[in-house]
């Protein structure tokens, strides 16, 4: 399929799923001309073009998806729509690898696109496991000012508009990847920022524990590591743990230390991998009556592990969290004077192992209620469409996408229509559910409704910035 001809596909039917397909050509194709002495400078331009163009029919149908998928869809659509970002992410380093080659950018761009591409991944991963402390980003901080200047020193250099056009759109690539590392980075510090400096040495100390304890956990075996040197980081855990005063941390002049939360929830992480540790060695299988139980218990708290690292938290999903709350509730009935006991009324081997996974199983219920984000049964339409029309807008800016005020309208009519919702309605600034009652969850709503107008201000003046050039 030409590009011309794929870009007349994409003109009426954009399902996530034909995205794909498409970006994966795209790729194999760029990967193909890797072994092509002198890539086609005509190729490559309508190549770049139909990916601009996928991402603009792509974002315009998230924008109108649709919000009243089950639950099951929408988690299966969301996979998809990460398959397809994923794409996006190997397809354009190759642009500006190519544009390197051919002389439109600087021959550093592409190196520098990639390093800043990695300095962003490890960043995100930094967020996700909290394992960093000021001397870590303090390397980041240096890493990313040295790229910065390097990106600075990219001077506009190339002939003809065309060719100036790839310049200035791989440099604008290069800006975009820089400030999101830049904000990222900025997350990072005001999150350190908030522990008091009396209980830095022990989130540094608690920090070594856990890149320790994830070292040993990474063996799998439960046999790769001997029962001494968990021990030891148990007592080295008792002992911090013992400074605490009625729970807290407490300071020189008997106030309670800022940055409580952060140190306390790292040291019950590392609790709970040394717990983990010692149970992987008590494992329940063979012939035990009680395997099915610990089997349950098992797929129970996987089920969890990837609501806490991956489902944004609403009253609507809750009714997950509710389901697995019972099926807890049903095997803690199973215990008599709290002992799993077989058909015969005897205590099998194993009961640690359960009650560690039982109550590992309610901390994280515990964390998942505690983080969150309540928005009522009756406002999850607006929170998808507004969560849909949000992300649709942040790819559009972060892939620099050039829009015209014509293009520009579905997203402004999609915003506007939030103030003339069909079984809601806005009175004062809140929105209302069909009997009037003002729900849980204005916060939330109103957040996603500033993020969605500052970002289609940023659009619109890039369409005007654009009808003015052309103009």
């Amino acid at each position: 399929m030409t590009p011309s001809q794929a870009a007349a596909e994409l003109q009426s039917s954009v399902s996530e799923r034909q995205c794909r397909d498409r970006l994966c050509a795209i790729r194999d194709h760029l990967l193909s001309l890797r072994r092509v002495p002198a890539q086609p400078n005509n190729d490559l331009a309508r190549r770049w073009d139909e990916v601009t163009e996928i991402v603009k029919r792509l974002n315009a149908r998230r924008a109108q998806g649709e919000d009243a998928a089950g639950s099951g869809e929408e988690e299966e659509k969301a996979d998809e729509r990460d398959k397809v970002d994923e794409l996006l992410e190997d397809v354009v380093p190759l642009f500006v690898q190519f544009w390197s080659q051919s002389g439109k950018v600087s021959e550093q761009m592409y190196p520098t696109f990639v390093q800043l591409s990695r300095t962003n991944h490890q960043l995100r991963n930094l967020q996700q496991t909290g394992l960093y402390n000021g001397a870590t980003l303090e390397t980041y901080r240096k890493r990313i000012q040295q790229l910065g200047e390097q990106v600075q020193s990219f001077g506009v250099r190339a002939e003809g508009a065309a060719a100036r056009g790839r310049y200035e759109q791989g440099l604008a690539l290069l800006r975009s990847k820089l400030q999101t590392c830049e904000s990222n980075l900025s997350i990072l510090s005001t999150s350190l920022h908030s522990i008091a400096p009396a209980l830095i040495p022990v989130y540094d100390r608690l920090i070594e524990l856990k890149e320790e304890l994830l070292s040993i956990l990474a063996r799998k075996s439960p046999h790769a590591f001997s029962l001494s040197e968990i021990q030891l980081i148990q007592d080295e855990l008792r002992s911090i743990d013992s400074v605490r005063i009625d729970g807290k941390f407490i300071g020189k002049d008997e106030t309670v230390l800022s940055g409580q939360a952060a140190v306390i929830s790292l040291m019950e992480e590392c609790y709970d991998d040394v717990h983990e540790l010692l149970a992987a060695r008590d494992a329940i299988g063979g012939n035990n009556p009680l395997r099915p139980i610990y089997e349950q218990l098992i797929r129970i708290k996987a089920r969890l592990e990837r609501m806490v690292l991956t489902i944004r938290w609403t009253m609507g999903r809750g009714e997950k969290l509710v389901a697995i709350q019972r099926e807890l509730g049903d095997i803690d009935n199973l215990r008599v004077d709290g002992k799993f006991l077989d058909e015969q009324g005897n205590v099998p081997e194993g009961q640690a192992i359960l009650h560690f996974l039982l109550h590992k199983c309610y901390r994280m219920v515990y964390k998942l209620v505690s983080t969150a984000e309540p928005v009522d049964e009756s406002l999850i339409p607006i929170y998808n469409q507004l969560t849909t029309l949000k992300n649709c807008l942040s790819e559009l800016v972060r892939w620099r996408v050039s829009l015209t005020s014509a293009e520009m309208i579905p997203y402004q009519l999609r915003f506007a229509g939030f103030d003339n919702l069909v079984h809601h309605q806005r009175v004062d600034g809140k929105f209302l559910d069909a009997n009037g009652n003002c729900p849980e969850g204005q916060g939330v709503l109103h957040q996603l409704m500033a993020q969605c107008y500052e970002l289609i201000q940023d659009l619109g003046a890039s369409a005007i910035s654009v009808e003015h050039q052309a103009g």
